[in-house]
């Protein structure tokens, strides 16, 4: 009689464990940012860590808008930011801005990448390109940072 009840609590811990070994994994999955949708949604940047990514925005004649945030800590003087962006993902950077004036720590940085990937931002099709951040905030070593952007281009 009491094997029955044996039975079925053997049964329910064998896979009890089983149950929690596959949240765990997706667990993983999700802390690792592979299972996270806002990965695989259009006009969006992932790689960013110190600079926070905020919006993104291309056009069709070739014009690349992106805007971050400080969060190194520290203010970064004018021209000590640089960003760059490789739209064809052939590893060379296509173009460059930097910065025009000082971004204050944990202040926001608009930067315009003008003609940089005409080629790519065809309007109606996305796009995927690379961008690096270098920068030198006051008083540290100079830092790099990468992202991948994608989305669909605006009209000019």
């Amino acid at each position: 009689m009491n094997s029955k009840g044996q039975y079925a609590i053997e049964f329910l811990i064998t896979y009890g464990w089983a149950l929690v070994a596959i949240v765990i994994l997706i667990s993983i999955l999700f802390a690792f940012g592979i299972l996270n949708p806002e990965r695989y949604q259009a006009n969006h940047c992932l790689g960013f860590s110190k600079m926070a990514y905020a919006d993104h925005s291309a056009e069709d004649d070739g014009d690349f808008f992106i805007t971050l945030r400080n969060g190194s800590g520290a203010n970064i003087p004018s021209g000590s930011a640089t960003l760059a962006v490789d739209c064809d993902l052939d590893g060379g950077f296509d173009a460059s801005a930097s910065t025009a004036s000082i971004w204050g720590a944990s202040d926001e940085y608009s930067f315009t990448v003008s003609s940089a990937c005409s080629d790519e931002f065809a309007e109606g099709t996305s796009y995927l390109i690379k961008a690096r951040l270098v920068f030198t905030p006051s008083g540290q070593f100079k830092k790099t940072e990468r992202a991948v952007c994608n989305g669909i281009p605006n009209e000019a």
